[in-house]
């Protein structure tokens, strides 16, 4: 897949986001939600990206308004709303997609322990400490700053793809234990002991995530650069034979490869 520039961070204390880095667009979205009175933090990947110094391509950003305020605050884009379980608002503006997601209420008693009830920042903690990865779980914006209540900037120094509580994780949405392999070899990242066995342990549930999103995840394994990694890791936590042992994933995965053969 062609050699890549290895990713490195420097001491965490001189971690910081530069906010020329950021795109025009993406700051006036975060602005927008401000300005209705809205606290609003961008999540996940285009943080790390923004890090690696690289340029990003999906742009998140978490916020306590509901669905339907976003909607109104930005009554003259188009919205599409999307997610079952997690509401989140997919904006389209000057033709590229800006995903803004509800703060979720996983653990009440993680919110009372984790955070003092005068911080008004807690339902943005308690969010960060339900994601799926300590890397997933950082956000930022330009008052704040950095915000990393599950130590995601030292397992990124450390090249490390950690779950704060893998067992649940896991159990609340199969495919990220795919995604855990994904990152993994996106970023040249281990993962972690605890991470690692609780993948092998509930591999068999990945029978209950769809088709095409098994499929999309695979497929970003399989052009990684380091597919042969993926491969062999999604056999050694026992992923490779529940995927391949489901008939409609199968099917899933031969339709995606016959449609990149046509001409």
């Amino acid at each position: 897949m062609g050699n890549r520039r290895k990713m490195t961070i420097s001491s965490i204390s001189e971690i910081k986001i530069d906010k020329n880095d950021i795109p025009d667009d993406v700051l006036l979205v975060l602005k927008k939600i401000e300005e209705a009175g809205f606290l609003s933090y961008l999540v996940g990947g285009c943080l790390r990206d923004l890090l690696y110094k690289k340029i990003g391509k999906d742009w998140d950003i978490v916020t306590e308004a509901k669905p339907e305020q976003v909607q109104g605050i930005f009554c003259d884009y188009k919205t599409l709303l999307i997610g079952k379980n997690f509401q989140t608002i997919t904006l389209i503006m000057n033709s590229k997609f800006y995903h803004i997601s509800t703060f979720r209420y996983c653990n009440k008693k993680l919110l009372a322990y984790k955070v003092n009830k005068k911080e008004k920042y807690y339902t943005l903690i308690a969010d960060l400490m339900c994601r799926d990865f300590t890397i997933n779980a950082i956000a930022w914006n330009h008052n704040r700053g950095l915000v990393d209540p599950a130590g995601g900037l030292k397992d990124l120094q450390q090249k490390v793809v950690r779950s704060l509580k893998p067992d649940l994780r896991f159990k609340e949405d199969p495919l990220r234990m795919l995604r855990a392999i994904r990152i993994a070899c996106q970023l040249s990242f281990a993962i972690e002991n605890q991470t690692k066995r609780s993948i092998i342990k509930h591999a068999f549930l990945i029978y209950r995530v769809s088709p095409e999103r098994i499929r999309e995840e695979v497929g970003l394994i399989l052009e990684s650069s380091e597919v042969t990694r993926g491969i062999l890791l999604m056999r050694q936590y026992g992923l490779e034979r529940h995927i391949f042992s489901l008939d409609r994933v199968k099917k899933e995965l031969l339709t995606k490869k016959r449609r990149k053969q046509e001409p």
